[in-house]
This record gives C-alpha cells, structure tokens and sequence, in this order.
C-alpha cells in the first residue's frame, strides 16, 4: 500500500514541476476563475504590495483562507500532494469500515446455502481498491497538480437561496 501511495506522489510532485503545469492550468476544463489558484498568487502579491486584493474581480478566496495560503505559499505543493495522499487513505478506512459493518450484518443473518459463496467477507481489499482509483484517476492527479477541487479548504458551501441564507 505504501508503495502505490508513495509512486503516487512522486507522480504528482514531477507533474507539477514540468510544464504540462502551466498548460493544464490555462485550461478552462479544469481551472475556472473561482477555482484558479493563479487568483490566490494574485491574491497574495497585491497584499504583499500592500493593496487590497479584494478591490477588483479578481480574488474569490475567504480573506481568512488568503492569510492561511500566505504561510503555505512557498510548500503549497507538497501541501496539496500531502492533501490528496490523507484524503485517500480517509477513503480507504471509511470504506474498510463499511464493508466490515456490512459483513458482521451478513453473518448475523441466516443466509440461504446457495448465497453462501457470494460473500462480502470474500472482498477484502475493497478499501484499497477505491484509494487506488482516487490517487491513480487522472482527473484527481490533474487537479492535485494545478491545485484546484479536491482541496477541502477550497471548497465552499454555496446557497441555493439569492441572498446566500
């Protein structure tokens, strides 16, 4: 398990030092201008420069999430990589527990013997499974590498209400 979570940083710590960055970054599939992290980069210049940042269209951020990122900025990939490999393993737990829970419910009921071989107690490694296709989905390496989506400090809860009640 180590060895895929350690190959799947490596993987996104090279992809974010090349120049498949910056292309994947200008690309509006992946990077939208509420998401961009070029706007928190811009965020945080014209607040070092001693410019309000929210003057303009051009910053979306929390102004609490814009003074967090100001002290991660020079990490900030190792940070997102970091972010993704506990996301991963959460996932793999939670759904370790949840297949555990589903089998005690199995054994406590009396099954038919024809249903006997179709146990869940015959899947195991259905936790590891899905943290394997969360670090290896290209689209979660892609927005791992331009830092936009997956991040939950970059995810904000959006009313349905006009008023934003």
């Amino acid at each position: 398990m180590w060895l895929e979570v350690g190959f799947a940083a490596l993987l996104r710590g090279l992809l974010s030092k090349t120049a498949t960055k910056t292309w994947l970054e200008d690309r509006v599939e992946i990077s939208t201008p509420v998401t961009a992290w070029k706007r928190v980069e811009e965020g945080l210049a014209l607040k070092n420069l001693g410019l309000n940042p929210y003057a303009g269209d051009i910053v979306h951020e929390a102004p609490l999430l814009l003074q967090l990122y100001g002290i991660i900025f020079s990490y900030s990939d190792v940070f997102f990589i970091l972010l993704d490999i506990i996301s991963a393993i959460l996932i793999k737990h939670a759904v370790d527990k949840i297949h555990e829970q589903m089998v005690q419910e199995e054994e406590s009921k009396q099954c038919h013997e024809t249903f006997q071989s179709i146990k869940l107690s015959l899947q195991p490694k259905s936790g590891y499974y899905s943290m394997m296709v969360f670090l290896f989905n290209p689209y979660s390496i892609v927005l791992s590498v331009t830092k936009v989506g997956p991040c939950p400090m970059r995810t904000r809860y959006t009313s349905p209400h006009p008023t934003g009640i």
